[in-house]
């Protein structure tokens, strides 16, 4: 009877001599190139990401440079900007109805060609002083002015969009007896700096700096502003840009 798994086995002991017959270095040889070009293309990969990533950090650096000069070229804006205020007040003052017209034009044409690029003034009198846009410089007392509000504006600040370029300085209204307390305050605080500086350096260091934890506690007790006066301040900055172009 014949072997049913004869012929199974001739065709195993076919493939087994075939396979025997390849050639084992010629493979090896094969695999060795697939392994150097998977070297080279790894090598590859780390220069290139290497390449991105100082690409990525010099872009950065222009991106930092160019902001530094964006922001010097509106602190040269603002500069000027101070410059037409400053003739436009004068102008208001001398009498001189040709000089403040001409003034006029100068400050309200600057005021919209700034607008135009996102530059703007804060308006803010009438208005809570709000510790994110004012610098409160003083305190006065104002008849006929609503207690805590802005009354006077020392120097204008200035909004870039929605960033802070430059807060503005501002004096704000208090009772007669809080404006009497804090010009005390800061008369007899100067008076110890000035008393302490005559007897050592380091005595005057340390009463200027308890001079400044005093006049930082006297603005907190006597002007106790809320918080959220922004959004005042930003409803009074769109009445003002109203009445800047009402000016034409």
């Amino acid at each position: 009877m014949p072997d049913p798994f004869e012929e199974i086995r001739k065709s195993l002991a076919e493939l087994s001599s075939r396979l025997c017959q390849i050639d084992t270095d010629a493979l090896s040889r094969q695999l060795k190139k697939i392994d150097s070009r998977q070297t080279d293309m790894s090598v590859a990969l780390d220069d290139l990401a290497m390449s991105a990533h100082d690409q990525w950090e010099e872009l950065q650096s222009r991106a930092e440079e160019k902001d530094a000069e964006i922001t010097r070229l509106i602190g040269a804006l603002i500069a000027a900007a101070d410059y037409a205020e400053d003739f436009y007040q004068y102008a208001q003052k001398s009498g001189d109805e040709a000089l403040l017209s001409q003034a006029r034009m100068i400050w309200n044409g600057t005021l919209k060609k700034y607008a135009e690029t996102g530059l703007t003034r804060m308006i803010d009198e009438h208005t809570a002083p709000d510790a994110g846009y004012n610098h409160v410089e003083g305190v006065c007392d104002c008849e006929g002015a609503e207690e805590g509000l802005i009354v006077r504006t020392i120097r204008a600040g200035y909004l870039y969009h929605e960033r802070v370029i430059r807060k503005s300085s501002v004096i704000v209204s208090a009772s007669p007896e809080k404006a009497a307390v804090s010009a005390e305050a800061t008369v007899s605080a100067e008076a110890t700096v000035s008393v302490e500086a005559t007897a050592s350096p380091e005595k005057a260091t340390v009463s200027a700096e308890a001079t400044v934890s005093a006049e930082a506690t006297v603005s907190a007790e006597l002007i106790a502003f809320p918080n959220g006066s922004n959004q005042a301040n930003q409803a009074n900055q769109d009445k003002g840009e109203e009445e800047i172009d009402s000016w034409d």
